[in-house]
């Protein structure tokens, strides 16, 4: 309208902050870099028999370094924190997966979270995979949600998540 200040257009900057997510599944892992409007800016897999707490850490080590360093300089630092989906209790996955019983005993004892984030330097926030999955499709879905829905993951596994009142 003609009434009061015209109107100022304005939007979020996509190279304001960068997150990182990771995904760990039972065959393979996905270190991904999204920008502040959640558009992915680079990604990188490892894939592997079985999911070991060093061949993630060392994954995770590695990818962060290239990933981080394909930003521009003053960007780097930019970046605001890593989250983590993954399904949690994996040492149970012994018989379902054909993991040694020892390499997947280590992720009963291992402290993940503050592993990765002394290899960034980042915060790391740990959610159960399905949860994850959920959450995203809540924030980064098409169309309208209803407040309310029940969300099925399926992988290895059946999974979900609910969403009530537009809360997960």
């Amino acid at each position: 309208g003609k009434i009061g200040q015209p109107s100022i257009p304005m939007r979020l900057n996509p190279d304001g902050a960068y997150f990182l997510g990771l995904k760990i599944g039972r065959r393979s892992a996905d270190l991904t870099l999204i920008d502040f409007l959640g558009a992915v800016r680079a990604s990188e897999r490892h894939v592997y028999p079985f999911p070991t707490v060093a061949g993630i850490s060392g994954f995770v080590a590695d990818a962060y370094r290239r990933l981080r360093a394909a930003l521009p300089t003053p960007s780097r630092d930019r970046i605001a924190g890593l989250g983590v989906a993954m399904p949690f209790r994996m040492w149970e996955w012994v018989g379902q997966i054909g993991a040694p019983r020892a390499a997947m005993d280590e992720w009963r004892d291992s402290n993940l979270q503050r592993t990765l984030e002394e290899l960034t330097g980042q915060p790391v926030f740990i959610q159960n995979d399905a949860s994850s999955a959920c959450g995203a499709e809540l924030i980064f879905g098409k169309g309208d949600r209803p407040r309310n829905f029940l969300y099925f993951y399926f992988g290895t596994f059946i999974g979900g998540g609910l969403v009530m009142g537009g809360q997960l």
